[in-house]
């Protein structure tokens, strides 16, 4: 196990990079009318001795770190974080934990550790754009609350809606169950932002743009799905907690009972809003799926019409073309039946050609035969080159291997023969 702990550690060393030298900080503190709430910025380097003080009396602290997580092990560890293992491992956080930091997997999971005695509560939950790492001290009625969040606008959100409802709750915060009311609190309400409601006009359209509008929909009803389904199991450790009446019994105090009272009291509520938003994502997928399939099949009845349209334009431009192919022939009959008379006229007014004389053909007509004749051949080259010169390539290669196996032949039987000749000279 402190192997797989070690591995977890330099695991988050060499993932988890820290945005910013500092970090924010919530404190709530003291007990009855006497609660006091405060917020400041902190450097990284004095996290562990801020940690490590003793106020003496019940803490609620929050940290948050605004980092960037790798996929991949970096070579060199980033020191930011160097003094962070040591820190959970004295608050008694199971350091296998920090491991998961780096995972990008929506998940909750609650540990209790026997630490020097007593007990200690670990908390962890992975959302969608941040981490929550925790510990409860049962002895000191402490909370310490890491949270890791990525540069998204959903980790500033729910950052924002924690901070909110820690305020608005904080004479709560002495409570075992107080930490994972808040996280669940805040999945809940992750999973209501992504039920995500279209308006009348995206129902009216069926369009390229409609469909992407269903698409997007669709994913973050998926992300409500997960986050309903995530709370569910928040919960269920929560209903745990409570029946199984943690506190310490007939010493505690009556404002701790009163506030057991009253998580008891939110939490039968949240409760209830779950079953119900499960149900409503489940009715929306389906409504999804249904016009999505409406808009995939009117796009497609489209297409089909676009398609009809460009086959009766190509038959169109078909019926074109036959004409024009009509035409050409036409023209090229023409040439062939007017070809023999412009070629004889042509030849007959050449100057080399004396009708008036006894001798017609004169002493240069041999120059026209001369131009003429090389001329007409390599007009004719040209043209086999130009068209023809894949079928010239082809039967070329096919006549060099030919030429290659006939010699290949003749080496064979050339060899042959002269080793029978070597064996009749031998003998």
């Amino acid at each position: 196990m402190e192997s797989l702990r070690q591995e977890a550690c330099e695991q988050f060393l060499q993932r988890v990079e820290s945005e910013r030298t500092v970090c924010d900080v919530l404190e709530i503190s003291g007990s009855g009318d006497n609660i006091v709430h405060s917020e400041t910025t902190m450097p990284l380097n004095e996290v562990q001795g801020y940690l490590r003080i003793n106020p003496g009396r019940p803490t609620f602290k929050l940290i948050r770190f605004s980092v960037k997580i790798w996929l991949y092990n970096k070579p060199v560890p980033f020191k930011e974080f160097a003094w962070f293992p040591d820190a959970i491992t004295e608050l008694g956080i199971e350091p296998y934990l920090t491991g998961r930091i780096s995972r990008f997997i929506l998940e909750f999971e609650m540990i209790e550790r026997d630490i020097r005695g007593g007990k200690v509560t670990s908390l962890y939950l992975n959302l969608r754009g941040s981490r929550i790492i925790a510990s409860y001290s049962p002895e000191t009625r402490s909370t310490t609350c890491f949270m890791f969040t990525l540069q998204l606008d959903i980790a500033q959100r729910n950052f924002q809606y924690m901070v909110g409802y820690l305020k608005q709750n904080e004479r709560l915060f002495q409570n075992k169950c107080f930490l994972p009311l808040v996280v669940m609190t805040t999945v809940v309400w992750e999973g209501f932002f992504d039920v995500t409601v279209l308006g009348d006009r995206a129902y009216n359209r069926f369009d390229e743009g409609s469909l992407l509008a269903w698409e997007k929909s669709r994913t973050d009803l998926r992300w409500a799905q997960y986050f309903f389904s995530l709370a569910t199991d928040i919960a269920s450790y929560i209903q745990t907690s409570l029946d199984g009446g943690t506190e310490e019994g007939n010493s505690v105090s009556q404002a701790i009972a009163n506030n057991s009272i009253e998580i008891r009291e939110a939490f039968n509520i949240l409760k209830l809003e779950i079953a119900p938003a499960r149900k409503c994502v489940e009715w929306r997928l389906q409504m999804n799926d249904d016009y999505m399939a409406r808009v995939s099949r009117v796009l497609m009845r489209k297409d089909t019409l676009a398609s009809i349209e460009l086959t009766k334009t190509g038959i169109e431009l078909t019926k074109s073309a036959k004409i024009d192919s009509s035409s050409m022939k036409v023209i090229a009959v023409m040439t062939m039946v007017f070809l023999p008379g412009t070629f004889f006229a042509t030849l007959f007014s050449v100057p080399s050609l004396h009708w008036d004389n006894a001798v017609v053909m004169g002493e240069n007509f041999w120059v026209y035969w001369a131009f003429t004749i090389p001329f007409t051949a390599l007009t004719v080259i040209l043209w086999l080159v130009i068209t023809q010169r894949k079928q010239m390539r082809s039967a070329l290669n096919m006549s060099m291997e030919q030429w290659s196996a006939q010699s290949a032949r003749l080496k064979g039987r050339l060899r042959k023969s002269q080793s029978v000749n070597a064996e009749d000279v031998w003998i």
